[in-house]
C-alpha cells in the first residue's frame, strides 16, 4: 500500500473517506478540509499569493522612478561641474557663472534627496494599501517644483550663453 497523495487523489476525497479512512471524526473538520481542498483545486497552475494586487510591480515601478530622480540629480551636478570648467576664468562674469553652478548643484542635490524621500513614502503607501484601500497619490507638487527649478536653470544657462554672444565694449 502506498502512502503517496497527489493532487488527483486529494481532489477526489469524500467526507466518508475522510471519516472512515483518515479518521477525521468531527463533521466541521471534514467540511473545512473539503473546502480547503476545493480551493486548492481551483487554483491555476503556477499561481501563488505573491503578486497581491500588483504589489511587486508597484515596487519595481517605484524603484524606476527613484532611479530617474537620481539620474536628474546627477546630471544637474555634472552640468554644474561642466559649467565651472568650460567657461574661462578670465571672464568678468565669473561670479555669475559660479552662482549658476551653485544653483545647479543645489537643484541636483534637491532632486536626489526628494527622490529618496518620495521613494520611502511610496514604499510605505504600497505596504499599507490593499486592493480595496489604495493609498497611492500621484506626485503633482514634486513634479511642478522640479519643473520650475529646471526652467529657472534653463533661463540662467541661456542668459550666460547670451553673455558670450554680446560683443565686448570698446
Amino acid at each position: 500500500m502506498s502512502n503517496e497523495i497527489n493532487g488527483e487523489i486529494l481532489a477526489s476525497l469524500t467526507s466518508e473517506e475522510l471519516r472512515d479512512d483518515l479518521g477525521v471524526i468531527n463533521l466541521k473538520h471534514r467540511r473545512e478540509l473539503l473546502t480547503a481542498i476545493k480551493s486548492i483545486g481551483g487554483m491555476k497552475k503556477g499561481e501563488d499569493t505573491l503578486p497581491e494586487h500588483g504589489r511587486i510591480l508597484d515596487h519595481l515601478s517605484n524603484v524606476r522612478t527613484f532611479h530617474s530622480w537620481v539620474r536628474v540629480g546627477v546630471q544637474l551636478l555634472a552640468f554644474a561641474l561642466v559649467s565651472l570648467r568650460l567657461f574661462p576664468t578670465w571672464r568678468e562674469n565669473r561670479n555669475l557663472i559660479t552662482g549658476c553652478s551653485l544653483y545647479y548643484s543645489c537643484v541636483g542635490a534637491f532632486a536626489i534627496l526628494y527622490g529618496l524621500a518620495r521613494y520611502a513614502l511610496v514604499v510605505k503607501w504600497i505596504e499599507e494599501s490593499g486592493v480595496k484601500t489604495p493609498k497611492y497619490h500621484p506626485d503633482k507638487i514634486g513634479v511642478a517644483v522640479m519643473l520650475v527649478l529646471v526652467l529657472v536653470a534653463t533661463a540662467l544657462t541661456l542668459y550666460v550663453i547670451t553673455l558670450d554672444a554680446t560683443p565686448a565694449g570698446p
